[in-house]
């Protein structure tokens, strides 16, 4: 029977921060975030354990100069034990998760000892900008790798490359060593932290590096369980699609159906309400591994409600057929969340349904260190040219309003550079909503009441031309869109 994981929960390593834990206990590293969880739909916690790297001697390093730097709390005990103690008290699954290629080093100086030893085994180690200069004029070089500022590299110069057999070999006795200090439920592997693996240009070509790589880690995992009579669980956190996975290196696909993955983490960083997890979903399930869809927290600054917009990307998830939702990277508990909220809500679709959603388009904050497994930002669009976007709505609106438990479909259409007398055409999968609606609410924005149907669960497709008294502006653009939805229990 495959166990329940109704929310996994991560922390990034914010409970380490010295402002959640000023007195520097282990009741205070504890109740800065783990305790909230505790009793709530959270059913595994994810432990980051800091920097992953050895000593010069090759030794392990609990938590490296990370957790030096948060505070670790290695001054009242080891974190690890702590953690994992509290997690089996508490009924969680507990798990380790390790980042693969962490570039936080690029800007803030390396001191890992094997990278320092070794600077050829970086992606762009400091002779390759001195044998291609890739400064343009105007340009100034960011850093000690000598990239400038809009580019991958930037990022990306001192992050490991995966194709030197010598960076398996380290990854690999880290793994080998903190899976036999520790006594873990299992780990992930963060290749979300971060996500480029190889030089560019260099991973379709080293696909089967990579994949190899992870018959490595799964043979270290299997001999590690064997030796204490209990299997060692193997999750990674991945690219949102087989094809963005692929892009920088990942062939997601292969270690599925080789069995080298027990739990599939499908992450989009900083890109919300994604419409395409489905296919990596459909992928996990034919070949029997759950699959937990992530939602990244570093968002929230961007939303008025936070609790509205979680319960919304939960919806998604859910609907796109999710075993599990994974939260990441929570470093700032909303007042709602110590109530207790949304994380009695989120992990089930039956106690997330009749509250209030709020569903727009894909949403793109693209930073460097994403590589480029992000897409484009589906704003501004230009409204003569049919300015067309999709919707997903995982709450079953059209059952909603059969039942009579929906009071409100309203959709909001912001836009720029109209005059006040233009107006604009609303078309919800093909049925055009009545102009006599459509009403202008502000000087940058249109509102519509919808209806369910046309409105359906799933994808939908909105679409936004010139209305009444429009003169066809070609400045005139969209520049968001949400679409609100209420019931009557609220």
């Amino acid at each position: 029977m495959r166990k329940r994981r109704r929310i996994i929960y991560n922390d990034d390593g914010a409970a380490e921060k010295p402002s959640n834990n000023p007195d520097a206990t282990v009741e205070g590293f504890l109740a800065s975030h783990f305790n909230s969880s505790v009793g709530t739909q959270v059913d595994s916690w994810f432990y980051n354990y800091g920097d992953c790297w050895l000593r010069e001697d090759g030794t392990l390093y609990p938590g490296g100069p990370f957790m030096d730097r948060r505070q670790s709390a290695g001054v009242f005990g080891d974190a690890n034990e702590i953690i994992i103690d509290a997690a089996r008290k508490a009924g969680m699954e507990i798990f380790g998760s390790l980042r693969l290629n962490d570039v936080h080093c690029g800007s803030n100086g390396i001191t890992e000892p094997f990278k320092l030893k070794h600077p050829e085994l970086v992606i762009g180690h400091p002779h390759w900008p001195d044998k291609y200069h890739h400064v343009l004029d105007g340009e100034q070089p960011v850093y000690d790798g000598g990239y400038p500022e809009q580019s991958i590299m930037d990022q990306f110069w001192a992050a490991f490359d995966f194709a030197k057999p010598e960076v398996h070999d380290y990854r690999l006795d880290f793994i080998r060593q903190f899976c036999s200090a520790y006594n873990w439920d299992g780990i992930e592997l963060d290749f979300m932290r971060m996500p480029l693996y190889f030089k560019l240009g260099e991973e379709a070509e080293n696909l089967e590096t990579m994949t190899g790589f992870m018959r490595s880690v799964r043979a270290v995992m299997n001999e590690i369980g064997e030796k204490r009579g209990r299997s060692y669980l193997l999750a990674v956190r991945v690219p949102a699609t087989p094809g963005l996975a692929l892009r920088t290196g990942l062939d997601v696909e292969a270690w599925l159906r080789e069995g080298l993955v027990d739990l599939l983490i499908a992450s989009t960083e900083d890109w919300i309400y994604f419409t395409a997890f489905s296919e990596i979903v459909d992928l996990g399930h034919r070949c029997g591994v759950p699959v937990y869809l992530c939602h990244n927290a570093q968002l929230w600054s961007k939303q008025h409600d936070p609790g509205v917009l979680i319960r919304s990307i939960a919806s998604n998830f859910w609907a796109t057929g999710a075993d599990g939702i994974y939260l990441f990277n929570f470093p700032y508990w909303h007042k709602e969340v110590l109530d207790g909220g949304w994380l009695n809500q989120i992990g089930d679709p039956e106690t997330l349904a009749g509250f209030e959603k709020s569903y727009q388009p894909e949403i793109v904050d693209y930073g460097g260190n994403r590589g480029y497994i992000v897409g484009p930002d589906p704003f501004p669009k230009c409204l003569v040219h049919g300015a067309a976007f999709e919707i997903m709505v995982g709450d079953d609106v059209e059952k909603a309003a059969h039942n009579g438990l929906l009071k409100a479909l309203r959709l909001k259409v912001d836009v720029e550079q109209m005059h006040r007398v233009e107006g604009i055409n609303i078309s919800v999968n093909g049925t055009k909503v009545s102009a006599d609606d459509i009403e202008r609410v502000s000087h940058d924005s249109f509102a519509a009441p919808l209806h369910a149907p046309p409105l359906k669960q799933g994808l939908n497709q909105i679409t936004i031309l010139p209305g009444r008294h429009s003169i066809g502006r070609l400045t005139s653009v969209v520049t968001g869109l949400d679409l609100r939805v209420r019931y009557m229990q609220e």
